[in-house]
């Protein structure tokens, strides 16, 4: 577990991600904006994947093969 602090609203820590392994996300203060992008093929990813977009102020998943955008 590590813990993340931004500066600022606006700095966007982006298109993390892991082929094999979930990751889970909790809020200590405030609340986060997430995007998730579930990546079809890691050699060759289509360009136009859906992004799934939400906030949260909980504990929050990303699953196993997404790249993910996180901002406060």
């Amino acid at each position: 577990m590590y813990l993340i602090e931004n500066i600022d609203t606006k700095f966007i820590r982006c298109w993390q991600g892991h082929k094999k392994q979930q990751r889970w996300l909790s809020t200590v203060i405030g609340k986060f904006k997430i995007d998730l992008i579930k990546i079809d093929n890691w050699d060759n990813p289509f360009k136009e994947l859906k992004k799934i977009t939400f906030e949260s102020s909980d504990v929050s998943h990303v699953p196993i093969g997404c790249v993910s955008s996180i901002q406060s």
